[in-house]
């Protein structure tokens, strides 16, 4: 997973977009752009959560810090933002992006796996949101269960937690359409909606509400809309090595995704 993203930003944003707000998206009227999906997505799963005037905030697989900037400005009154993340690379970039903006008084980056949450520090201070966005689905099975139990001693009670990633509707019948003897893009611990949502109340989290997010339609439409913009940049067998693997692994998705075996879900949970 620490290789994933070893290539530049630069590289990136050619096929996600110059924010590099990575995961999915939503596309009411008007919106077409990755970017403006992308927020729609976030946003929409924020009014799900329903969370006001947050105190601490964690971004579990913070990527390149996009959003956590974009909530540093969104919740302009909350005094503590942190982010995870194991990839040297994507925090670098984000620590300039945060310092450029203003925001390294309020927003900390933290070189650290997921399963160690519970030894970050100010543990005093406990966080009111987490959001794991698109990085689940690279955890294998032990770091899923650190990443729930560590944040069952780290969020206040009646603290949120948003899950957003894309799950397997049956893990046991799943049958790839392509060849699946390689981990393309570290992905290859698949997990059901089920067992996420049953691990998180094992470790004392009431789960609200869970729900195809985005539906099909848009899904299949932001995996494509990323491939165009790498066919515009990238002859094949010319894309960067990463690159490629999520052009494959999105193909794939699609097909799943449209046969009804994959969905990309919102899960939102609170700490019990």
């Amino acid at each position: 997973m620490e290789r994933v993203y070893e290539d530049r930003p630069e590289v990136w944003k050619k096929a996600i977009g110059d924010s590099l707000l990575f995961h999915l998206g939503i596309y009411p009227d008007g919106a077409s752009s990755l970017e403006e999906a992308g927020i729609c997505f976030l946003e929409h799963t924020l009014e799900l959560a329903d969370v006001e005037a947050p105190v601490r905030v964690l971004d579990v697989g913070c990527g390149w810090g996009s959003v956590l900037q974009y909530l540093a400005e969104r919740f302009a009154d909350c005094p503590r933002l942190d982010g995870i993340n194991i990839s040297a690379e994507q925090l670098a970039y984000a620590a300039a992006g945060i310092r450029r903006s203003g925001l390294d008084g309020r927003v900390r980056l933290f070189l650290c796996n997921a399963q160690d949450v519970r030894f970050l520090p100010g543990p005093e201070t406990p966080y009111d949101l987490v959001m794991a966005r698109g990085s689940v689905a690279h955890f294998p099975p032990a770091v899923l269960r650190g990443m729930a139990e560590g944040l069952a001693q780290r969020v206040r009670r009646g603290g949120k937690l948003i899950v957003a990633d894309v799950f397997y509707n049956d893990v046991a019948s799943y049958v790839s359409s392509i060849e699946d003897t390689v981990d393309r893009c570290a992905c290859g611990y698949r997990k059901s909606p089920d067992q996420v949502t049953g691990l998180l109340e094992e470790c004392g989290f009431l789960v609200d509400d869970v729900r195809v997010l985005p539906d099909a339609k848009d899904t299949v439409r932001w995996f494509r809309q990323v491939q165009a913009n790498m066919d515009a940049h990238w002859a094949a067998g010319e894309r960067p090595r990463a690159l490629d693997e999520y052009y494959i692994t999105f193909s794939n998705m699609i097909a799943a995704v449209e046969r009804g075996a994959v969905s990309a879900y919102s899960i939102i949970a609170r700490r019990g």
